[in-house]
C-alpha cells in the first residue's frame, strides 16, 4: 500500500487509511495478479462498509470496513447473502489500545455474531503506529483472563505457515461462538480470525 501512495499514512484517520487500502486492492493488486490467488477470476470488487444483518436479525445496518466477495456462486455450504470474507480494520497506537479497540470493537463483533455470523473465517487488519507487534501487543492483551473469556478464545494468534506480510507474518486465532444459527441449523461453529498487521507511520 505504501508503495502505491505518496500520502503520509501517519497523519490519516482509520477511515482514510481504509479508503486508500481498498483503492490499492481494487485498482492495482486485483488487476495485476501480483499476489498469488488474488485476481479477478476469484474475487469481485472489494466492497466498503457494506450493510449487513446480525445473526439474530435485530441489527439491520452493521457496517464492517470491507468485504471480499468471491466469484464462485456455486458453493452449497454457505448462504449467498452472507458469503464473503468480512474485514474489520483497526488502528493500534497510543490512542487506540488493542484491548479496547482491536479486541472489543473488532474481534468481538465476529464472536458475537454481528459480522460474518454465517462464515467460518474473517479478517482483522491492524494499522500499526510505533513498534507494536502481534506477539508483544495483541497476544499479551488476548492472554488476559477477562479478555480471553470475552473473546471465547480457543487458540491465541499463531503464525500462518508460508504466508508473509509487509509488516508481520499473517497470524490466525480461533474463537467459540455461543449463538444459534438461523433456520434450526444448530450452534454456530467456531470462527477463525486472521490478523494482518501493517505499519502506517
Amino acid at each position: 500500500m505504501r508503495a502505491n501512495s505518496s500520502i503520509s499514512l501517519a497523519s490519516l484517520e482509520e477511515d482514510d487509511v481504509t479508503r486508500i487500502l481498498r483503492g490499492v486492492l481494487n485498482n492495482t493488486l486485483l488487476k495485476s495478479g501480483e499476489v498469488s490467488g488474488f485476481d479477478r477470476s476469484t474475487f469481485e470488487q472489494i466492497g466498503r462498509q457494506h450493510r449487513c444483518v446480525s445473526y439474530d436479525g435485530i441489527h439491520l445496518a452493521k457496517e464492517p470496513d470491507m468485504r471480499f466477495n468471491l466469484r464462485d456462486h456455486n458453493r452449497r455450504d454457505t448462504l449467498d447473502t452472507e458469503d464473503g470474507i468480512v474485514v474489520e480494520c483497526k488502528p493500534v497506537d497510543d490512542d487506540h489500545a488493542p484491548g479496547t479497540h482491536y479486541c472489543k470493537k473488532g474481534i468481538l463483533r465476529f464472536v458475537a455474531g454481528d459480522y460474518a455470523w454465517a462464515m467460518p473465517e474473517a479478517l482483522m487488519i491492524g494499522y500499526i503506529r510505533g513498534s507494536r507487534t502481534i506477539a508483544e501487543t495483541l497476544i499479551t492483551s488476548m492472554r488476559r483472563p477477562t479478555q480471553k473469556k470475552n473473546l471465547a478464545t480457543v487458540s491465541e494468534p499463531i503464525p500462518v505457515e508460508g504466508v508473509e506480510g509487509s509488516s508481520e507474518v499473517l497470524h490466525s486465532s480461533q474463537h467459540d461462538r455461543d449463538f444459534i444459527w438461523r433456520d434450526g441449523k444448530g450452534p454456530a461453529s467456531p470462527i477463525t480470525i486472521f490478523h494482518s498487521w501493517h505499519q502506517s507511520d
